[in-house]
Parts: structure tokens; C-alpha cells; sequence
């Protein structure tokens, strides 16, 4: 039987997806530097690798695009090497990409067909990604993610609110320049991933999929909803404006759908942690 391979597979994302579908083998970069044409060939040398599931991935907000740099770096470059040694041996792919390479200014319901412009590095060289993957014409699933949550994520937007209002602390999010939070939590993600693993057919040569609730997921609403859940008396200020768009997931089979929705998922988890 052909091996799936994990690249990125120590990271928070890997982490987790290794509790559940243990018979994947998951790569960090001392098993392979994916920088490093002679890692990769080395690595792959003899090994029959039916699927790769692509995390790796370097983050990088910075607005500036200098591509000798990362995320550029792993995220296209090693990406490139990664591609072409896998290619050569007929692999099927899944990436993960990001909501970030959507432009803020995407108001409301945003399906895979929305106005694409990344507000920062990371987004950008996600977006380069997806362009590599095409050209290198393998049979490919790009997945696009909103920020993940829970698990053993101690961070972000959800996990920092549910502490701060839980303790009556004012809570005070900077929405400028935000266009990029946790909205979804790994439990469901990764729910969805198993589905979409099993059912998935690679009928198209490349296709992008929105992986997400396909619910609003505004911000300021799931503060405010923290805020009455846990009866606090919280003072909620926020900064700036944000982006009021949220992905859709109608592309995907039915049976690749969240455990559960959004806000049933936020109430377990703030039963969970607060």
C-alpha cells in the first residue's frame, strides 16, 4: 500500500492530525529540508508515496513582499523543490493554503471565486503557492483555512477573548489591518479532512476548496457572544474597523461539513477553557 506523507507534520496543525490518522507518516524539516533538492530526493528515494498532505508553511505578516526571503522561501521555493521530486512519482496532493490570500475588501459570504488580493507577505506567498501547484499540473486539493483554534493552541483572537472576558478584564481587540483570525477549531477541521480524504476523487487535475464553517464569523459578534455566554461584565472596545467577509464552503461534499456549527463549537469550547 502506498504511504501518505505529512510535510510540516510537527507544526500545530500536524500535531494534532497525528491523533487521529496515525498511520500517516509526518515529516519535520530533520527528516526533510524541503530548502534542499538532495533532502528531498534523498528522503524519497524508494519510498512508493501515493498522497502528500503539504502544511509546511513559514508565517510572516510583514507588509513588505521581498521574495529572498520568507515566507517566500519555504512557502514557493521549497515548495517548487517539493513539487517537482514528488511529481516525478505520480503523487496526489493536498495543500493547505489560506484565507489570507482573499482581499479584506470582500464583503459578507466569500466563495473561492472572490476578489484575490493578500494584505501581506504570508498571503501573498500563499497565493504564489497555488500558482506553483498549478503549474506543476499534479493531481491537487488547495485548501483554503481561516485561522485555527483549541486543541493545545494557548493564543489568538478566541482563545485571548474567552480569558480576558471570562476574568472580567476589559477586552479591547485592535481590528486594524486584521483580515486574518481563528475561526475555525481543530476538532473540525480535521473532521472535515478525514471526509474530503475518503471521498475526494482528483476528477479535475487542480481545484481550490473554501474549508470552513459557512457561517458569519464576525469578530466583534463573537466577543459580544463570548460576553453573554458567560454572563461577564466585560467592557468590550474595539479598534479600528475589520473585514466583514467570512468563506463559504459550498463546494465541498456534504459529508466533508464540521462536526459541529460555529457557535455550538464556541459555547463547548469556552465550557472547555474559561
Amino acid at each position: 500500500m502506498s504511504e501518505t506523507l505529512v510535510v510540516g507534520g510537527s507544526g500545530y496543525i500536524g500535531r494534532h492530525m497525528r491523533k487521529v490518522l496515525p498511520e500517516f507518516t509526518y515529516l519535520s524539516s530533520s527528516d526533510m529540508n524541503i530548502l534542499s533538492r538532495k533532502s528531498v530526493m534523498e528522503y524519497l528515494d524508494g519510498k512508493d508515496v501515493g498522497l502528500c498532505i503539504i502544511l509546511a508553511a513559514a508565517i510572516s505578516y510583514d507588509r513588505t513582499a521581498d521574495i529572498t526571503k520568507e515566507p517566500f522561501l519555504t512557502n514557493v521555493a521549497g515548495l517548487d523543490i517539493l513539487l517537482s521530486e514528488l511529481k516525478k512519482r505520480d503523487v496526489k496532493i493536498i495543500y493547505f493554503s489560506s484565507m489570507t490570500v482573499y482581499s479584506p475588501d470582500n464583503s459578507g459570504a466569500t466563495d473561492e471565486n472572490g476578489l484575490i488580493a493578500p494584505m501581506h507577505g504570508y498571503g501573498l506567498s500563499k497565493l504564489y503557492a497555488e500558482q506553483m501547484l498549478r503549474f506543476h499540473n499534479m493531481p491537487t486539493a488547495v485548501l483554503r483555512i481561516p485561522g485555527v483554534y483549541g486543541g493545545d493552541r494557548h493564543g489568538g483572537y478566541i482563545h485571548n477573548a474567552v480569558r480576558k472576558i471570562s476574568s472580567g478584564e476589559p477586552f479591547e481587540p485592535d481590528f486594524t489591518n486584521m483580515g486574518y483570525w481563528c475561526t475555525i477549531h481543530i476538532d473540525d477541521l480535521l473532521h472535515m479532512l478525514i471526509s474530503f480524504i475518503h471521498t475526494y476523487t482528483y476528477e479535475k487535475r487542480y481545484e481550490i476548496f473554501n474549508f470552513s464553517y459557512g457561517e458569519d464569523t464576525d469578530p466583534l459578534a463573537t466577543a459580544i457572544f463570548i460576553k453573554k455566554f458567560l454572563k461577564s461584565e466585560s467592557d468590550i472596545r474595539h479598534i479600528g474597523s475589520y473585514s466583514k467577509f467570512y468563506l463559504t464552503s459550498g463546494r465541498l461534499d456534504n459529508g466533508c461539513r464540521p462536526l459541529m456549527r460555529y457557535y455550538d463549537r464556541l459555547s463547548k469550547y469556552i465550557r472547555e477553557i474559561a
